[in-house]
């Protein structure tokens, strides 16, 4: 009976040290150390990253391998797709990528809506195949491009600001948000044609922004700052971290499900809203730029170095999940009467 017992503790301490590991795991692609600056699943398996160098990834089996297209030397801020075929990728120089395959071609642009100098396309939303917007810097200036066309031609839209434009994220083809630096944030209700600036009582870059609704969204920044708003930007509330780095990317799953990620490698995630933010292990202390998840326990997120992660629970390790629950290790055995043991 003593051997039984050894071996059923053997057999829970190796479950529950292989489930520790079930945090966040380092994919693999085989190429050189890259810069990657933004990740976009259209669904559990297929997923793009793009990056530095003109670098863009492809997978269809939800990361185990991944395909490189490296279609222009520029480097890439943010690429999205709209369906398994149709998207877009933007960079410096103000260069503008499309493809309609799902990412086996892509059409170049530069050039488009106005000056290349000093132009960089740092952020890319799309509503549909044909409506979407890019966001960025013209020399000191924020700017926003628009196209209705599916990318075929691109106007500047009306946002008189002097910081550059970071982050832009669209619920539906009206209603929009955009941040950038020294604490701007902007909100359209008409597709942009104008653009008002919502107060914040800050300064501090602002990199990301992402809303679940017309009325609840975050935005993230310098320092460890977490905005969040619950009434569409009229008002913005700080939450608390356990950070103070730079924080480059939110995603959420929904109202109480998120994520934020940023410099030395920290992930933050919340469980009620924002409420609350906890760190996770990242496994290392390489720049996060991009955290994306399709559901709320499979994501991922890449940074500098080639660094490219994911998870399929939520970040969240047997070990911190049991944090709130029973040990994964009983304090103690029962063997009822069992004959022939």
């Amino acid at each position: 009976m003593k051997y039984l017992i050894n071996i059923l503790v053997f057999v829970l301490i190796l479950s529950s040290s292989v489930g520790a590991q079930q945090g966040w795991v380092r994919q693999q692609f085989g190429g050189t150390y890259d810069v990657f600056r933004s990740v976009y699943f259209f669904d559990a398996n297929t997923g793009w990253i793009t990056g530095h160098g003109g670098a863009i990834l492809k997978t269809t089996d939800g990361g185990s391998n991944w395909d490189r297209q490296s279609p222009i030397p520029m480097n890439l801020h943010s690429i999205y797709f709209v369906d398994a075929d149709t998207g877009w990728a933007v960079g410096d120089v103000g260069a503008v990528l499309r493809s309609i395959d799902g990412g086996d071609n892509w059409s170049v642009k530069f050039d488009v809506g106005g000056s290349t100098l000093f132009n960089h396309h740092l952020s890319v939303y799309f509503t549909n195949t044909k409506v979407g917007w890019a966001a960025g810097s013209l020399s000191e200036d924020g700017k926003i491009l628009k196209t209705t066309d599916g990318g075929k031609t691109w106007s500047s839209q009306n946002i008189n600001v002097k910081n550059w434009l970071n982050s832009i994220y669209f619920i539906d083809a009206n209603t929009g948000w955009t941040v950038g630096n020294a604490g701007k944030i902007f909100k359209t209700i008409d597709g942009g044609s104008n653009w008002e600036l919502q107060y914040t009582d800050t300064t501090k870059f602002l990199r990301s922004v992402h809303f679940i609704d017309e009325n609840i969204g975050w935005v993230v920044g310098q320092y460890g700052l977490i905005l969040k708003t619950t009434d569409g930007g009229i008002n913005w509330m700080v939450q608390n971290c356990e950070t103070s780095e730079l924080l480059r990317s939110v995603r959420f799953v929904d109202e109480n499900s998120g994520w934020a990620v940023g410099t030395k490698g920290v992930i933050l995630h919340t469980t009620n809203s924002g409420e609350n933010w906890n760190l996770q292990a990242s496994g290392t202390n390489k720049t996060l730029y991009s955290v994306f998840f399709v559901d709320d326990r499979t994501g991922w997120i890449v940074g500098s170095e080639g660094v490219i992660l994911k998870t399929t629970s939520g970040g969240v390790t047997s070990v911190e999940d049991n944090s709130n629950k029973n040990s994964a290790i009983p304090d103690r055995l029962t063997l009822s009467q069992n004959y022939p043991n």
